[in-house]
């Protein structure tokens, strides 16, 4: 696939189009010349220099393959070069004259942000594509410079285009079995099974997200309040060392404590 891409200013809504099979080194490459002062576009660069970089986003907003990706970038073009104001790709007489800071009406504004939006929308859809066939969020998330949490909060959109339903990576599977290891324990033995959570090798998040699957929620295992507990009950163990003279193990049993609580507590 190759890609249409955008580097937009987001102080003014300007922005430059172009296309590239390699978004995240293309990226590399305009901002490394942008940094230097010797980009090829000086339409871009003034207005970096004006702005800085921090005003500047890059953006992979559609894809195709490449005997079409020329015919997409016309459409881009299409799209926005009857009001040249919108483009540093554009050629003008001067740099940095009024159709620089030339405010977007509301209705040019509306027109921008829709076809940016359905752009990406297209280009994440494809990612999803690849998910679907079995590559791992995050190796998909590193390759086309996309976060894995964006790849996440699209899914359920892509299901429901496609009429099919993403597969659990081998990971998320693994947790969720975790949990529901936790949960018929914690079915059986109440709070005591939450001095499993480490062995088992369940984390908070984990809980957070997969609990509901089972009719449960965060709050009904009372995390918080039985970490206080246990702390009382260690320090009511180390109290009872200092007080009696008897052994750690003697007052860990008697107080109900457990053994790494006792000596996380000891030095408080």
């Amino acid at each position: 696939m190759e890609y249409i891409y955008i580097i937009e200013n987001t102080n003014t809504g300007k922005f430059y189009i172009g296309r590239t099979n390699d978004p995240a080194q293309r990226k590399r490459a305009h901002f490394s010349e942008l940094r230097r002062g010797a980009h090829g576009n000086p339409r871009l660069q003034y207005s970096f220099n004006k702005h800085g970089e921090q005003a500047f986003e890059f953006k992979v907003v559609d894809s195709a393959t490449p005997e079409l990706i020329q015919a997409k970038e016309a459409e881009w073009f299409k799209a926005f070069d009857e009001d040249k104001s919108y483009l540093y790709n554009c050629h003008f007489k001067t740099i940095g004259g009024e159709g620089l800071s030339r405010p977007h009406t509301p209705e040019s504004k509306l027109k921008i942000s829709e076809a940016i939006k359905e752009g990406t929308r297209k280009y994440i859809f494809d990612i999803l594509d690849k998910r679907y066939a079995g590559t791992g969020v995050k190796a998909l998330a590193k390759k086309y410079g996309v976060g894995a949490n964006t790849l996440l909060d699209y899914t359920p959109e892509w299901e429901q285009l496609r009429g099919l339903k993403m597969p659990k990576s081998v990971q998320e599977e693994s947790s969720k079995q975790r949990v529901a290891e936790f949960v018929r324990l914690f079915m059986v033995a109440g709070d005591a099974a939450l001095h499993e959570l480490k062995t088992i090798g369940v984390s908070r998040r984990s809980l957070i997200k997969y609990l509901p699957d089972y009719g449960l929620s965060f709050k009904d295992i009372n995390l918080i309040k039985w970490r206080d507990d246990a702390k009382h009950r260690a320090l009511e163990a180390i109290k009872m060392v200092n007080e009696t003279g008897c052994t750690a193990l003697q007052a860990i049993r008697e107080c109900n404590a457990t053994v790494s609580s006792y000596y996380k507590y000891r030095g408080v």
